[in-house]
């Protein structure tokens, strides 16, 4: 009964937010610049999130990496294995722009995407420009294009330099710096500093450049007119019209520009404005003119550094207004769908309580009822905790084979595993583990979950005994969550989902996917 009156009192809550919400924005309408600015905020906003899912991605693929490194996969430096196994991961992360791994015995390893080839190389002496680099395609044989000279190498930079003092297994952004390869590429860089078990220190950075993230920028349209800049506060912006010479420009500063070569541009007397008046640590909003023309812009620091990119969005006001006028007509629309959605919500409340209702309780009847229904999407069964009936010895393989499970269904929908009952609903029990009492099961359990999967993610995971038929079994309830679970097993970490009554472990290209597309 109390559920029922919580979740009353919770949806009338909800109702009455949305409701003054709308309320507080036909009131705000009156406030013309107040509008503005949360509008333009909205945006700048809009486009840092998309540029976090952008980074993600990135991050994702660089603790991959770490955990080769970690557990000794990365010994073998032949560069045509360590090509093999970094192409696939480069190719099925479109963010990525390079990679380099620095062993702290002197070897260097990079290897940079540029559509459609590959370049990398292997150096003992990452302080020489001339390298030996390999040229591939991914239709093609490697091939040795014999010495070039490269610029910038992997050690130089601050991605590398910076990050030796830097704490094991922490990522570091660092904005605005070079990528090492053979032309002329600008970009940010994330590094991380890991070890194996030998004692051999790796520090291991991913690269994006800014090519992808003015591509990335150039995607979001606010309006017909809008535009999105890059800049420096030293004096630089990013000139997409230099981006066809990328790969033929012997410019020291490539596509990154004087302010200057922007003069008589809206984004010019933008800049110029922006560096005399306002503030130059936080997120600021600009309503000027430029030929006659009422333009608004807004000013937002990627990274709070001297150096550091800054993104500048600029919008005609009389494209802003047309936005404006065109969301307050909508508003009574947008007022239905919310007060919809808010009810299709209430009873989605209503029915995941009746849902659970009949599965938390968990007394001998409804779990006999469950048994009786046999292994589903959302229901295993496994007949011991540790015991391998087939050998009467304890056994590691046991245990692992249950929490695959538990990670399984944590990253699907969620769902239920019976430990003591067999695959065909035999209820089994658990004196087959020979425990002494419950508190060493329940801790036994606690304990593996800790290990195997993770401490922070123990608050998703329930467990407890219950008897039914005259048997103790165990009743784990996993929690579907959005962030990766990850099953740890003799140093090596798998990712497992649920695909039907069963669970499957997916390969390194399908989890980033996946995790990507869970994440949205």
């Amino acid at each position: 009964m109390k559920k029922h009156l919580t979740i009353v009192i919770l949806s009338t809550i909800l109702f009455l937010a949305v409701t003054i919400l709308i309320s507080s924005i036909l009131i705000a309408n009156k406030q013309q610049q107040k509008v503005t600015e949360q509008q333009l905020q909205s945006y700048l906003d809009r486009i840092e999130s998309k540029n976090t899912e952008e980074n993600e991605s990135i991050i994702i693929a660089l603790n991959i990496i770490k955990d080769w490194a970690s557990t000794s996969t990365l010994n073998n430096r032949d560069i045509i294995e360590l090509n093999k196994k970094f192409i696939p991961l480069v190719s099925n992360t479109s963010q990525l722009s390079a990679i380099s791994i620095s062993w702290s015995t002197g070897e260097t390893y990079n290897i940079r995407h540029e559509e459609p080839n590959y370049e990398s190389y292997f150096t003992l002496n990452d302080s020489s420009n001339q390298k030996q680099v390999w040229l591939l395609h991914p239709k093609h044989e490697q091939r040795l294009i014999s010495e070039n000279l490269v610029n910038y190498s992997v050690r130089s930079l601050p991605s590398y330099s910076d990050h030796l003092h830097q704490d094991f297994d922490t990522i570091v952004r660092y904005s605005l710096q070079q990528i090492p390869g053979i032309n002329k590429l600008d970009g940010v860089a994330f590094s991380i500093k890991t070890k194996d078990i030998t004692g051999t220190e790796y520090i291991i950075t991913a690269y994006k450049s800014l090519k992808r993230i003015y591509t990335f920028l150039n995607s979001i349209k606010i309006s017909e007119s809008s535009e999105i800049h890059l800049f420096t506060p030293n004096g630089r912006y990013f000139d997409y019209s230099r981006l066809d010479l990328l790969n033929n420009t012997s410019d020291k500063d490539g596509y990154l520009v004087s302010w200057e070569e922007a003069k008589g541009t809206g984004f010019y007397t933008a800049l110029i404005e922006w560096d005399m008046n306002l503030s130059h640590d936080s997120t600021s909003f600009l309503k000027f003119k430029h030929k006659g023309e009422n333009l608004l812009a807004a000013f937002k620091p990627n990274k709070k550094s001297a150096n550091g990119i800054w993104t500048a969005l600029i919008i005609p006001e009389a494209d802003f207004g047309l936005i404006l006028k065109g969301k307050l007509g909508l508003l009574l629309i947008i007022a239905i769908l919310l007060i919809i959605s808010s009810v299709i919500f209430i009873i989605r409340l209503f029915r995941k309580i009746s849902n659970d209702e009949k599965i938390p309780s968990l007394d001998d009847t409804a779990l006999k009822e469950l048994i009786y229904k046999g292994e589903n999407d959302f229901v295993e069964f496994k007949s011991t905790i540790r015991l391998n009936l087939r050998t009467n010895k304890m056994g590691k393989e046991i245990e692992h084979a249950w929490l695959k499970s538990v990670a399984a269904f944590c990253n699907t929908e969620g769902g239920r595993l019976l430990i003591g009952v067999k695959d065909n609903g035999e209820i089994l029990g658990l004196e087959a583990d020979r425990f002494s009492n419950d508190d060493k099961t329940l801790l036994h359990i606690q304990n593996l979950i800790k290990q195997h999967i993770g401490l922070e993610f123990v608050k998703h995971i329930y467990f407890s005994l219950h008897e039914v038929s005259e048997k103790k079994i165990m009743v784990i309830r996993c929690q579907p969550i959005k962030e990766p679970m990850f099953l740890r097993v003799n140093d090596k970490e798998q990712f497992f989902v649920r695909s039907g009554p069963a669970s499957v472990e997916l390969p390194v290209s399908k989890a980033l996917q996946y995790i990507k597309d869970r994440r949205k």
